[in-house]
């Protein structure tokens, strides 16, 4: 239940649904036993869960569908492997920009990945070479969740290469996760 909740939270899938008690329901009833499970929900199956109608339910099942698409960073960082969030990440994304290219680098490949260091490298190559890793992603891959990193958000070096930036304060015109992503494009850190 804590796994698919991590899942599908702010800043990982963002496919929270309605909540807490939804996803309790979801894994209770057996309608969901791991992350592939959400992406094969319909909509009439989850109308008889308490507060759900035949409205919420649709909702439900478009926002899960619309998580297919956020790439290869938030899939990372909602897998919640051990010892890393939404930087380190984007730190591997930027050398490993797609799932594969993660799975096949070495310990010594992911280590030298600037900021990340053994621990981590092995808490990652670990959980990618575990069978319970391989199936997670074998049954993502088959729902369509796209793995790989999109153009887009590929970090590249640039203006900021080399500097570490704070986003501080209310934005205007862009929200501050559109601000520190596009310093991250640009090399920042």
């Amino acid at each position: 239940r804590e796994r698919i909740r991590c899942f599908a939270a702010r800043g990982a899938m963002d496919s929270e649904g309605r909540g807490d008690k939804l996803g309790e329901q979801l894994v209770a009833t057996g309608r969901v036993k791991d992350y592939a499970d959400l992406y094969a929900l319909e909509p009439e199956r989850l109308e008889s869960l308490e507060r759900m109608g035949k409205k919420s339910a649709a909702a439900l099942v478009a926002e899960i569908a619309e998580s297919r698409d956020r790439g290869l960073i938030r899939v990372r960082n909602a897998l919640g492997i051990r010892h890393g969030g939404p930087r380190v990440a984007a730190l591997l994304a930027g050398r490993f920009p797609t799932i594969d290219d993660l799975a096949a680098a070495s310990e010594e490949e992911l280590a030298a990945v600037p900021e990340i260091g053994p621990t981590i490298a092995a808490s990652v190559h670990q959980w990618l070479a575990s069978a319970y890793g391989r199936r997670t992603i074998a049954g993502l891959r088959a729902a369509g969740v796209k793995l790989d990193v999109p153009p887009a958000e590929r970090i590249e070096s640039g203006p900021h290469t080399g500097k570490t930036l704070v986003v501080t304060g209310t934005q205007e015109r862009v929200s501050r996760e559109e601000d520190e992503g596009a310093s991250r494009r640009a090399g920042g850190r």
